[in-house]
């Protein structure tokens, strides 16, 4: 959505660079529309010093419009922005709070504003204020009535940021049945038929599990390296305190059974599903990672190694993470995810691949700072021994060109902690140092140090020129990503063995002045900062006989009255602000209806392009029907053409029938001159023939089976034939043409049986043959009468099963026959009251 970015961007600077307050309506329906990623990218590409007028701006308007609660809370979806807004109205979480428990209607109203404002740790100023028990904790009973990803998602999110640790303060009586609620969770219904609801249920038992790791800094991705993980596992076996802990991870085959579900719910959350948005894929990420850093390293070994999903649940991960719709922040984190669960050991160079353009497109992923950070500390540990040096080039120079050339506050910010991160880590990679020490020494990049070093180290500070920009902070951002840079290569320096290859020293004496430079030249900013409203006293009078020591007034009257001169003069400046914003929101509705024209052609622009669009997938879509029909057609095809070899192959099978009853015959004119061996010739003779009958007769049945899947098939090509007549009068000539194919294959068919009965009759005429040559021979073969009979008796009884099997493949011919008239003619009737 980059038109409503750059709409809302222009709208923020509009609002800050007012001289005076102005109608935060326009603001407050973009913000309706854009999701948390674009709001927190508009917002941290702006210094400090905007963020808190606006946050000001907003803590001002917000007794003045209604909306302006509605723009408030979009806009604390921004880390830097709340944190802010807090500290200047340090008393307003208690009041809303406390208005969101007067009332289940306050509640309704209040309950997502509290929570964002509750989900991360409020600054060290500001503490939590008493209320917010009771709202944690009735928060968390009504999820347990309805248990959804709506109500489950504010109770994790609250206990992973202000309300950490709140669960130790509460009674006995008051944990216990926090632990058997979120017990009951898992298994409910909803639980059960919500993939996505596990991930919450998870986060809430990692928390419940590890108080202590509970907060933005430790839990937003507590990744624990994989050598932090072995000596946790290690050591003595974790007694879990919680019956859902013990329930997840109390066992090993719990345990498998908790990769199995964390596995696939990421595979979920890596689709692009319109029910996930981004923010919330990379928040259940986080959490699967939490929740798969708890299990015991030799436990997901043996899931890898023995359990059917642990072959095919990283391929299939890795085939999302591959796709191009996926966000680069859900990418990130879902090949972090995979890392883990392969314990980062012998990771694919395709996802090492992954990881390294990851890096290089950082200022795109729109997270906080902070989750910036902690994802790049937690998959640098597992991917350092595997970065590639063309992939550490890239990244020390797109760092230098940042400083460099103009960029962004999100890019500076980025590349800042990307350098801070690889500084961290240069110590415990041996690799990683020297891919950094041979990119300082390619050709590639010593033009780029040249640059880097002849940089300036602080520019000059002007005016603002634009109302989104502070020179000063850029300026200092600058100087701080500079200063990152020279640590990382000052630290891969020293930490080069001295027999291996190190930094030029006249390098190492330059960035050693370069720092030195940075470091003398700090300047802070001489914006106007918008500071707290101060808040009036409770009481206006003090009796002369109060003792000054208990009243908030100095002992002086003179003082006294000053100060109530001022705190008068600051009402009348407050009512003079209100009157004038009044009057600009008047003239802002006034320019509103004369705009309306010009944006009612817009809005229609907008739905001629819309619908566009739709004609555009329709006729797509019917590109798409008139191939799926030409491959049923192909098919149709296909199926005649296998229906006239099967023909070719029984008209083969008739042919060697009649060689074989003439050799039949041949063999009882022998039979005249030797008895016994005539006799002897004719049983192996009968013993083959009735082979091959058996054969015959099952061959006929398979064939009978195969004739009765394709009648079949055709019946389901007919249905889908009679739905699609409704749309286009063309597709009736199709039905008229595949009706007479039907009949023709019909026809075919009772051919097939006609001659079937056909060889039928010649086969029964030469068993009566065949019986008199045996009367002829009775005279002379009396001894073995016995056995011929038997012989007979035999045939007599395949004679009776094959006319069964004929008069049963009759009827069901005629009954399909039968049917398929009647649904020709139905279709006909149908097709005659389709309108032309």
């Amino acid at each position: 959505m980059p038109n409503l970015e750059a709409q809302l961007s222009s709208e923020l600077s509009r609002i800050i660079a007012s001289p005076y307050p102005v109608s935060l309506s326009n603001l407050a329906e973009l913000l309706a529309t854009g999701d948390d990623l674009t709001i927190r990218k508009c917002i941290n590409d702006r210094p400090p010093c905007l963020i808190t007028r606006l946050a000001g701006l907003v803590a001002a308007a917000l007794p003045l419009w209604s909306f302006a609660l509605s723009a408030l809370q979009r806009l604390c979806c921004c880390l830097e922005f709340k944190e802010e807004f807090l500290l200047q109205n340090p008393t307003l979480l208690n009041t809303l709070i406390t208005r969101a428990g007067a009332s289940s209607c306050d509640f309704d109203k209040y309950f997502e504003l509290c929570v964002l404002l509750l989900s991360d740790p409020l600054p060290d100023a500001l503490p939590l204020p008493a209320s917010a028990h009771a709202f944690f904790l009735r928060a968390f009973e009504h999820s347990t009535r309805s248990p959804c990803v709506g109500t489950l998602k504010p109770v994790y999110r609250m206990l992973n940021g202000a309300c950490q640790g709140l669960l130790a303060h509460q009674p006995s009586e008051t944990r216990d049945k926090f632990e058997k609620e979120l017990l009951s969770l898992f298994s409910s219904d909803p639980t059960k038929q919500d993939s996505v609801l596990w991930l919450w249920c998870f986060g809430l038992v990692i928390l419940a599990e590890y108080p202590e790791e509970s907060g933005r800094m430790q839990s937003t991705s507590s990744i624990l390296p994989p050598q932090t993980a072995v000596q946790r596992n290690d050591g003595s076996e974790k007694k879990w305190r919680t019956s859902a802990g013990r329930k997840l991870f109390g066992s090993a085959g719990s345990m498998l059974k908790t990769i199995n579900l964390i596995s696939l719910n990421v595979i979920l959350a890596c689709k692009a599903n319109p029910g996930i948005s981004d923010n919330e894929a990379m928040e259940g990420i986080r959490i699967a990672m939490k929740t798969l850093q708890a299990i015991n390293v030799d436990v997901r070994q043996h899931w890898l190694d023995r359990s059917p999903l642990g072959k095919s649940v990283p391929a299939k991960l890795m085939g999302k993470l591959i796709g191009r719709d996926i966000h680069p922040g859900v990418q990130l984190h879902g090949i972090c995810f995979l890392a883990l669960l392969l314990n980062g050991q012998n990771l694919p160079h395709q996802l090492t691949s992954l990881y390294q353009k990851a890096l290089l497109a950082l200022p795109q992923l729109d997270l906080e700072p902070v989750d910036l950070r902690e994802t790049l500390s937690a998959s640098l540990t597992l991917f350092a021994p595997f970065l590639e040096q063309t992939a550490v080039q890239n990244l020390i120079q797109a760092a230098l060109l940042a400083y460099i050339r103009p960029a962004s506050l999100v890019e500076l910010n980025a590349f800042q902690i990307m350098a801070q991160e690889l500084t961290a880590a240069i110590p415990n990679f041996k690799a990683l140092c020297s891919n950094i020490l041979f990119t300082l020494s390619s050709n590639a990049t010593q033009g780029t140090i040249r640059e880097f070093l002849r940089a300036p180290a602080l520019e000059e500070v002007h005016k603002h020129a634009a109302a989104d920009s502070c020179e000063t902070f850029t300026s200092g951002l600058r100087r701080n990503l500079a200063l990152s840079i020279i640590s990382m290569l000052l630290t891969s320096a020293l930490t080069t063995q001295s027999e291996e290859f190190g930094l030029d020293q006249a390098l190492v004496l330059a960035l050693i002045k370069k720092q030195s430079q940075l470091s003398s030249s700090r300047t802070s900013c001489t914006h106007t900062m918008a500071t707290s409203k101060p808040h009036p006293s409770i009481s206006i009078f003090e009796q002369e006989c109060t003792p000054a020591a208990s009243g908030p007034y100095p002992k002086d009257w003179r003082e006294r009255i000053t100060s109530e001169l001022e705190r008068q003069s600051f009402y009348q400046r407050d009512t003079v602000i209100r009157t004038v914003a009044q009057i600009c929101q008047d003239l802002e509705n006034r320019c509103e209806h004369v705009e309306e024209p010009l944006r009612e052609e817009k809005r229609r622009v907008v739905e001629l392009q819309t619908k566009v669009r739709q004609l555009t997938d329709h006729i797509s879509n019917l590109e798409a029907e008139s191939m799926d029909r030409k491959m049923m057609i192909d098919g149709l095809e296909a199926e005649r053409a296998q229906l006239e070899t099967d023909l070719d192959r029984a008209d083969e099978s008739n042919q060697g029938l009649s060689a074989a009853m003439d050799q039949l015959k041949r063999e009882f004119t022998d039979a005249n001159k030797k008895a016994e061996e005539t006799l002897q010739a004719a049983q192996q003779a009968f013993h083959a023939r009735e082979t091959e009958f058996q054969t015959t007769i099952l061959n006929r049945e398979e064939a009978l089976q195969q004739r009765s899947k394709e009648i079949e098939e055709l019946n389901n090509a007919i249905k889908h034939l009679e739905e699609n007549s409704r749309n286009a009068e063309s597709e009736i000539d199709n039905l008229a043409t595949l009706r007479e194919t039907l009949k023709g294959r019909i026809e075919s068919v009772e051919n097939d049986l006609d001659s079937e009965r056909q060889f039928r009759s010649r086969a029964t005429d030469d068993i009566n043959r065949l019986k008199g040559s045996e009367l002829d021979l009775t005279g002379r073969l009396q001894s073995c009468k016995a056995e011929v009979e038997h012989l007979k008796g035999q045939l007599e009884a395949q004679e009776e099963r094959h006319r069964e099997l004929m008069q049963a493949s009759k009827e069901a011919q005629e009954a399909l026959v039968s049917k398929y008239e009647t649904e020709l003619r139905v279709l006909a009737e149908q097709t005659k009251r389709v309108p032309l």
